[in-house]
């Protein structure tokens, strides 16, 4: 049996789907729940505390998720077979695990403290994208990483939208898995052919 906590989360994250962050108040919540307004202030100390309660677990692993591909410990000329099979296998987890949330986070956060987690995470990924590229160029002085800085943006913004239409409620789980490892294969595809070493790709090709 939930706990009356776990009650508040579930009803809230319901309602904050239905009707966005600001269409949703903490009286609408109580009374879903069935609780008085007071016992709801109990647990939490308002409606963005609420929210952020619900979001918080997925904004950690997108960050973490993030942050570990864009790692030195990562910065290996294995980087495409890497990207196709290590982080296909994470953001189907993800996409799986916090679909609710990942809506909540991308399409129903206006007005509340995380309204603009996307443009901010974008900004702090070209960053980390420049750094990871330039970790790659250190050990592997063959690589081509002098990229624009505006193809890391729109590598990332357009990750923004693959997940956006992975959210859609008229996909089925088998396609959304399908979307996922095509848009991998694709994505890897291109960058093998942006950076790699030509020389080095044919020396593989023919052993």
């Amino acid at each position: 049996m939930a706990t009356t906590k776990e009650l508040i989360l579930s009803r809230a994250r319901e309602l904050f789907l239905e009707h966005g962050y600001e269409g949703v108040s903490m009286r609408m919540i109580a009374t879903s729940c069935g609780i008085s307004l007071g016992l709801t202030y109990h647990y939490f100390v308002g409606k963005e505390a609420l929210f952020s309660d619900i979001i918080r677990p997925v904004v950690q692993t997108l960050d973490y998720i993030f942050m570990q591909h864009n790692s030195q410990e990562r910065c290996s000329d294995a980087i495409f077979e890497d990207i196709e099979l290590g982080q296909y296998r994470e953001f189907l987890l993800l996409v799986t695990k916090y679909r609710r949330e990942l809506r909540l986070l991308l399409l129903y956060a206006k007005g509340s403290p995380y309204e603009g987690y996307e443009q901010e995470f974008i900004k702090q990924n070209n960053v980390l994208g420049r750094a990871y590229l330039n970790m790659l160029k250190e050990k592997y002085p063959t690589m081509r990483t002098n990229l624009s800085d505006r193809i890391i943006q729109i590598t990332v913004e357009n990750w923004f939208h693959v997940l956006k239409v992975l959210l859609s409620e008229e996909l089925d789980d088998s396609e959304r898995e399908q979307i996922l490892r095509e848009y991998f294969t694709f994505t890897t595809g291109g960058w093998k052919r942006l950076i790699a070493d030509p020389s080095i790709e044919k020396e593989k090709a023919e052993e």
